[in-house]
């Protein structure tokens, strides 16, 4: 993906009962504005299926069967979350966004979501050439109504800017090692930077909470998991569970 100068994308993407209320942040005086139907339940299909997809043994006969049959091999694989991420264009956007997204040149584009959508992996959108993800620089801000926690003290850096790596705790995300590789090596050339790298099953919950005490900028590439019940239980899959957001908020002095 190339850099771009571009104005930035902010996409907010509501749910109101089964409808999504999609904006599109423009820079005019005008702002549109468009919904689209969407099943709650197609959307756990949709989130299901991703998740059977990216687990490691899938194999042909589970879940959602796009061609007749599913492959291990990396070419199907990405056939595979084409299709899907299709699916996610095509029925969860509406044409006002799916036009801007596809015919727009790489930038930054913002996923403003509203908290019953973030577990729909909304980066693997794709429009017939390209995933959201590969085109654009993605980033996520999330929409709640529940209070949003302060931290209990302010961390100050002196010294050595502390960074911790925690990359495919579930070993499940060959290309997340690659990205710790590429992360460790532009970071070592950056003076005054320390980085720590725990990955697999070496990320267990308790000296990883320890670790975080101890850093100044936390990198996590992995797996994550959403309660909707209780959001308070979502956090990071590890591969003895879930290090939840409750208890990162329990941190005395968080990255």
């Amino acid at each position: 993906m190339q850099s771009t100068d571009r104005h930035p994308i902010h996409l907010t993407i509501l749910r109101r009962g089964d409808t999504n209320i999609v904006d599109l942040d423009e820079v005019d005086a005008l702002i549109p504005r468009s919904e689209t139907q969407v099943d709650g339940a197609f959307l756990q299909e949709i989130a299901a299926e991703v998740v059977r997809l990216t687990a490691p043994g899938y194999h042909s006969g589970d879940g959602l069967d796009l061609r007749g049959s599913l492959s291990q091999a990396p070419e199907a694989a990405v056939q595979d979350l084409q299709r899907i991420g299709s699916l996610i264009y095509s029925h969860l956007l509406t044409e006002p966004a799916r036009k801007k997204l596809r015919t727009s040149d790489p930038c930054e584009l913002y996923l403003r979501l509203d908290e019953q959508l973030i577990h729909i992996p909304w980066e693997l959108c794709h429009d017939g050439k390209e995933f959201l993800a590969t085109k654009f620089h993605v980033g996520r801000q999330v929409i709640t109504g529940y209070p949003i926690p302060t931290p209990t003290a302010k961390r100050t850096v002196t010294g050595m800017l502390r960074v911790l790596l925690v990359v495919d705790p579930t070993e499940s995300l060959p290309e997340a090692g690659k990205e710790a590789e590429r992360l460790s090596t532009l970071l070592d050339n950056v003076p005054g930077v320390e980085v720590t790298l725990i990955g697999g099953r070496g990320a267990r919950k308790v000296p990883l909470l320890s670790a975080l005490q101890d850093h100044d900028v936390v990198h996590f590439a992995g797996h994550s998991y959403y309660d909707p019940e209780n959001p308070s239980r979502s956090g990071w899959r590890l591969a003895e569970g879930v290090l939840t957001a409750g208890e990162l908020s329990k941190l005395t002095t968080p990255p």
